[in-house]
């Protein structure tokens, strides 16, 4: 049995929706799956069910956006059950706010003479309730402005580039506060994308509990180095294969980079 504790689903920019999402892991013998779509549980109860179906334990889990003066910091936040309320409604908060931040993108990039439709951002898989860059890039690519899901970014999307609109969202040390307040246990998610190594030490100064230590992007000697950072700040050591299924830029598969058995004991005891 695999454990993977990072995926993704058509309710922020994955393209299965919760039950493909869940029947795919069961397909890839993976036993305990964390459904961690960006800013929203949406996906979580249609899983859930699904998960009961076909024999797969479905994690309460989201991806909560948080950003620092050095750029994007993602925490990857698990639950015993549903969060409560008021956490609920900061998500909805930043669900909205993503949606205007789409908005500015498109008219940032329509200034550079490339203008891209509802329908087209629709057919890339954007929906009234998850609209985010993933989405923008996968016309751009459809398009021909660009060769790669990852050029999209770093051509377009990034910072710097023609179409970037930073997001309004808590900083990292903000965000593992929330996460904790409501009763989750919150973790940094792939720290091998972090511009300045500093973040995890705040992030860790806050109360960070978890560090996801097994990810696609982490090559050579990086998993080493980040077992070695959890082990000595006394982190969990997370893994997942950040699944977003067809069209992303990475390889990985459901229960590729999986998290070991011994870290999900761990995180059950921080629930309780």
């Amino acid at each position: 049995m695999r454990i993977d504790l990072h995926s993704h689903t058509t309710c922020s920019d994955g393209t299965f929706t919760p039950s493909a999402l869940v029947q795919e892991a069961a397909r890839r013998e993976v036993g305990v799956l964390a459904v961690t779509d960006h800013d929203t549980v949406a996906a979580l109860a249609e899983a859930q069910a699904e998960g009961k179906r076909v024999g797969v334990r479905v994690i309460w889990g989201v991806e909560l956006s948080a950003r620092d003066s050095a750029g994007e910091v993602h925490i990857l936040s698990y639950f015993r059950a549903e969060p409560p309320e008021a956490f609920r409604a900061l998500l909805e908060r930043q669900r909205l706010q993503r949606v205007e931040r789409a908005g500015a993108m498109l008219q940032a990039l329509e200034k550079v003479g490339i203008t891209i439709t509802l329908a087209e951002l629709r057919a890339a898989g954007a929906s009234d309730h998850s609209i985010g860059r993933p989405h923008v890039a996968r016309v751009l690519l459809s398009r021909g402005y660009v060769t790669t899901f990852s050029e999209a970014f770093r051509k377009f999307l990034g910072p710097g580039c023609p179409g970037y609109v930073p997001q309004q969202v808590p900083d990292p040390a903000e965000a593992v506060a929330l996460v904790r307040g409501a009763g989750g246990v919150a973790g940094l998610a792939h720290p091998g994308h972090l511009k300045d190594p500093a973040t995890l030490d705040r992030a860790a100064e806050a109360g960070l509990q978890a560090l996801e230590v097994y990810h696609p992007d982490h090559k050579g000697d990086r998993v080493a180095f980040y077992e070695a950072q959890a082990l000595t700040r006394g982190l969990i050591s997370l893994g997942g294969s950040d699944f977003h299924g067809a069209g992303g830029s990475r390889a990985a598969k459901l229960g590729d980079h999986p998290t070991p058995p011994g870290s999900l004991v761990r995180l059950e005891a921080a629930w309780g």
